[in-house]
């Protein structure tokens, strides 16, 4: 019994010890750890490399406002042997030769000014590709802070347990000393002792969760996953009251998504200006200059009159100027433009409707996120008393327990309760941190902050 006594005491020691590992760690901040994540998320930098794209697309070289030049050159040679009908042909074999080029100058001289409408559609894009960057950041951002919060809880929860686990070490020690003069029976000291090895699996447990955690806060800098950190932050809230009115004031002006939905709004009532320009004819300009340089070479000629010709070349050429105006109109489809220009209207009402369903949606979230930030903040109040009273109810405990008022399974049951206590208030205070979190998301905070 007392060689056990020696290996349990081992174990906790070394719990105690060497629970978490100990390595150099880096402080990290919040604000650090969104500095980093701002600097290094891979979500992040996809929407940024997605805007970039639209700023390169947002170009009055890409409506057709410019002329477009081409110049195009071909050469074609041939080695034919000719039998002539003709008499006064050559005859024998021959190499001919031809050289075209080409420059070429195309203009669209009127569309029903869908240039100008075009690029005002590639401006809404871009505005609506930084929006979703936005997006994509208070996204990350959230994700970040609750990560980070949540580290912070599982390190609370261990120290907690830790707290625990010294308590059920020293009765521990207590009991057996009781033992040594025949005070404490075998029945207290296993179950102290199977108190210590439940809370030691425990702990062993929350360390598992604290280390994961940290490992999802390095996933949101775009560290790499055992990167080891310090984080200074508590587990703290702001304790402000906020007011609904103020609050949807700031959702209507500044919440991402119903700023997105506007801008989306936006390009679908200039899709429907694109779908009108089809009514209008389109004037087109091409001019340009070409030129032809062909030869003709005698190789081997069966008639003698030409033999002097035989190994010379004789080249022609020609080349121009040309100038040509088109005038395109389309008369009749089959109603395909009157049709496009209805489904562009069904597509604009349909984001008109879209912005006032998340307008209602947005509200709602928002004036529950409210009430669950106010109810939990209570519960916070009520989990603070009721741990103070626990604590002082365990410090009794003790004392009854020393003074034989207490056995072992009663004094086992206040500590558990104190347990429950405890992280029921790190469960309040965490709960409360998500509601504000999402509050500043909602009213578009988060990136402000």
């Amino acid at each position: 019994m007392y060689q056990m006594t020696i290996k349990t005491y081992k174990i906790v020691l070394l719990l105690l010890l060497f629970g978490v590992p100990v390595f150099a760690q880096e402080k990290l901040s919040l604000a650090q750890a969104i500095a980093r994540c701002l600097q290094n998320n891979y979500q992040i930098k996809i929407a940024l490399a997605n805007k970039e794209v639209a700023s390169n697309n947002n170009t009055w070289g890409n409506t057709g406002k410019y002329p477009a030049i081409t110049f195009v050159a071909s050469e074609a040679n041939n080695l034919i042997n000719q039998v002539p009908a003709n008499p006064f042909s050559l005859g024998g074999v021959l190499m001919t030769g031809n050289l075209n080029a080409q420059i070429d100058l195309g203009l669209t001289i009127f569309n029903g000014y869908r240039v100008s409408i075009q690029k005002n559609n590639l401006a809404q894009l871009t505005n609506l590709s930084e929006g979703n960057v936005q997006l994509v950041i208070q996204a990350q951002i959230q994700s970040l802070m609750m990560a980070y919060y949540l580290a912070v809880f599982e390190k609370e929860k261990l120290n907690v347990r830790q707290k625990v686990l010294e308590l059920s070490k020293h009765r521990l020690l207590y009991v057996e000393a009781k033992r040594a003069y025949g005070q404490a029976n075998s029945f207290d000291y296993l179950q102290e002792k199977n108190g210590l090895l439940s809370d030691s699996s425990q702990l062993l447990l929350q360390e598992l969760s604290y280390t994961n955690a940290l490992k999802n806060i390095n996933l949101f800098m775009g560290e790499e996953v055992n990167t080891q950190f310090l984080l200074t932050d508590t587990l703290s809230y702001s304790n402000k009251s906020f007011q609904y009115a103020d609050l949807e004031a700031k959702l209507l002006e500044n919440n991402q998504h119903l700023k997105n939905q506007l801008l989306n709004e936006a390009v679908m009532k200039t899709n429907t200006s694109l779908a009108k320009t089809q009514l209008y004819p389109s004037v087109t300009l091409n001019s340009g200059l070409n030129s032809n340089v062909n030869s003709l070479t005698g190789i081997a000629l069966t008639d003698p009159k030409y033999s002097s010709y035989e190994g010379r070349t004789a080249v022609g050429y020609s080349y121009g100027a040309y100038v040509n105006l088109n005038l395109r109109y389309t008369i009749f489809n089959g109603g395909q433009v009157k049709r496009n220009i209805q489904n562009a209207l069904v597509q604009e009402k349909i984001a008109s409707l879209t912005l006032q369903e998340l307008q209602i949606s947005a509200k709602n979230s928002l004036n529950k996120t409210l009430d669950q930030y106010n109810f939990r903040k209570l519960l916070v109040n009520i989990a603070q008393e009721n741990l103070a009273t626990a604590n002082l109810n365990i410090q009794m405990a003790e004392e009854r327990h020393k003074s034989g008022l207490l056995n072992s399974v009663e004094i086992r049951t206040v500590q558990l309760n104190y347990l429950s206590i405890a992280l029921n208030k790190l469960d309040a205070v965490l709960d409360v941190i998500e509601a504000e979190t999402e509050l500043l998301r909602l009213t578009g905070g988060i990136v402000r902050q």
